[in-house]
C-alpha cells in the first residue's frame, strides 16, 4: 500500500505499508531505495488521506494514531483497534531514518529490527552482502535446512522470485 507521494528536494517519497511494516521510499536520480521505519501495526495507525505535506525541514511526518489491538471476544482471530490518542503528527528525522552504517542497503533501523549488523555488511559472514543474501542471518551454504528454506519461498505464478530480490512493494 503507497499512502502520499511528494517531490522534495530532487526526489521523489512515499509512505509504504508491507507485511514487514511501514516504509519510506524514495526515488532519487531514478535509483529506488526502501527506508524501514521500524513502527508495528499494533502501535501505530497511520491516515490513509495525509494532509500535511510528508517530508519537511529534513524530517518525515505522519498523521495518525497512538493505537492498541484488542482481542473481540465471541470471534477468535478478529481483532480490532483502539485508539489511545488520535490526531497525532509523527515526525522521524530523515538523517536517521536513512543512516546506513556498512552501506549494505538496508538502513540501520529495518537491520537492528531484524537482528542483522548494522556495522557488517555480511552479517552472517558467508561472503554474500546482507541486501542480496536470501537468508541474510545464517550462512548461506548448501545443507538440507537451505534447501528446506528454498522450497518454502513462494513459487506460485506471478510470485517476485526472492531470490534476486529481498523486499518487494
Amino acid at each position: 500500500m503507497i499512502y502520499k507521494q511528494q517531490d522534495y528536494d530532487n526526489a521523489k517519497y512515499a509512505l509504504g505499508k508491507n507485511d514487514l511494516g511501514y516504509w519510506l521510499l524514495k526515488i532519487a536520480d531514478h535509483k529506488p531505495s526502501a527506508y524501514f521505519l521500524g513502527l508495528s501495526f499494533s502501535h501505530y495507525y497511520f491516515n490513509e488521506i495525509q494532509n500535511q505535506p510528508l517530508i519537511k525541514y529534513g524530517f518525515l511526518q505522519i498523521e495518525g494514531s497512538l493505537v492498541q489491538i484488542i482481542k473481540v471476544p465471541g470471534l477468535p482471530g478478529y481483532d480490532d483497534y483502539s485508539a489511545i490518542a488520535d490526531g497525532k503528527m509523527f515526525k522521524v528525522n530523515l538523517k536517521e531514518l536513512m543512516k546506513d552504517m556498512d552501506q549494505d542497503g538496508y538502513n540501520d533501523i529495518f537491520e537492528k529490527c531484524f537482528g542483522l549488523n548494522p556495522d557488517d555488511k555480511d552479517s552472517d559472514g558467508d561472503g554474500i552482502n546482507d541486501f542480496v543474501d536470501v537468508n541474510p542471518m545464517y550462512k548461506s551454504e548448501k545443507n538440507k535446512f537451505t534447501e528446506l528454506y528454498e522450497m518454502l519461498l513462494p513459487t506460485y505464478a506471478g510470485a517476485p522470485d526472492f531470490k534476486k530480490r529481498s523486499v518487494l512493494f
